[in-house]
């Protein structure tokens, strides 16, 4: 007896046929696989944004640990004294609490040297030695912070102000110990010259204005996740009515009064941020006559109003609210 079934339609010994996908139904399967891939890519985006925001922000606790450290330690360098215009010394402590300063005067007795007309960019400190040598006690001899090869432009973005604050934590072994936990991939060796090899910015210890490996000091800088330099306000000297007696060269329009009115909203602390994921986007934009820098942007609206400083990232999170509102009181 024949079990078999014959298929309707179909002819005896063929292959079954099956419907093929209609050019709407293939383009329905396109657009949802696209969704799902703009959808992995997205959350892949901000789950790694946000992954970075926090590494910078473990780093940043880390140097504020460091910056409170050297408060409690207060070492050598808090006795160093600087000049006021009519020849009489500012005491450091007048000028920058009991923290690390955020310009290099401190560690220097010739001033910041680049291409500026006469050499010097700088407020001297009295042609006094204040920089004693960690490991030893020895006070060095006459230096100067060289930029070798440096214009004017770009010397307003060589971020002396941090460079400046790790100086000054290396005067303490506390301060030096939470540095030293911040990871290799957050420090950088600062800029190199490509055709030498040798560090662009140093303190020149010999006097020599060169490099000399054996004698000068390379400026070295901590880094966020994206690369950039973080930033660090502790200068808080400035008084309009005082301004001539205590006020620094270095972009004197701009960054005493926004550092000492930031320095202020954190309750005398210093202001240790990040730059955030656009950070070099900002350092980078050069059609809004710097006011993308924190300092420029808050000294002008006493507060801080550009889009750029959204992403922001600081120590102490609650000073962005403060930033943006401005109040003194």
């Amino acid at each position: 007896m024949n079990h078999d079934r014959a298929i309707p339609g179909a002819c005896k010994g063929a292959p079954a046929r099956f419907e093929a996908f209609t050019l709407i139904e293939l383009l329905v399967v396109i657009t949802i696989i696209l969704v799902l891939v703009t959808m992995v890519v997205t959350v892949g985006s901000r789950v790694l944004e946000n992954s970075r925001s926090r590494n910078t922000a473990a780093t940043l606790t880390l140097v504020q640990q460091a910056v409170d450290a050297f408060q409690a330690d207060r070492p050598p360098l808090i006795s160093a004294r600087q000049p006021a215009a009519g020849g009489a010394r500012v005491r450091y402590e007048s000028r920058y609490g009991e923290y690390p300063p955020d310009e290099l005067e401190p560690f220097t007795n010739q001033g910041l040297v680049g291409s500026l007309s006469g050499g010097s960019y700088s407020l001297y400190p009295g042609r006094v030695n204040v920089v004693p040598d960690p490991t030893t006690g020895t006070v060095y001899g006459p230096m100067e912070f060289r930029l070798k090869g440096l214009g004017v432009e770009e010397l307003a973005q060589e971020h002396r102000d941090q460079a400046a604050m790790l100086l000054a934590l290396g005067l303490s072994s506390s301060a030096q110990g939470f540095i030293d936990k911040i990871p290799d991939r957050y420090r950088s060796e600062g800029a190199v010259d490509p055709g030498t090899g040798t560090p662009v910015q140093y303190l020149d210890r010999n006097g020599n204005q060169q490099w000399d490996a054996n004698q000068d000091l390379q400026i070295r800088y901590i880094v966020d996740d994206w690369d950039v330099p973080i930033v660090y306000y502790s200068q808080r000297d400035w008084h309009p009515s005082t301004a001539a007696q205590t006020q620094s060269t270095n972009d004197q329009m701009y960054w005493n009064p926004a550092a000492t009115g930031m320095v202020t909203l954190n309750g005398g602390k210093p202001v240790i941020m990040s730059f955030g994921p656009d950070g070099k986007d900002q350092l980078e934009d050069t059609t809004s006559d710097r006011t993308v820098l924190l300092h420029v942007d808050w000294v002008e609206n006493q507060r801080i109003m550009n889009t750029y400083h959204d992403d922001n990232i600081y120590a102490d999170s609650s000073l962005a609210d403060k930033l943006r509102q401005g109040d003194l009181q």
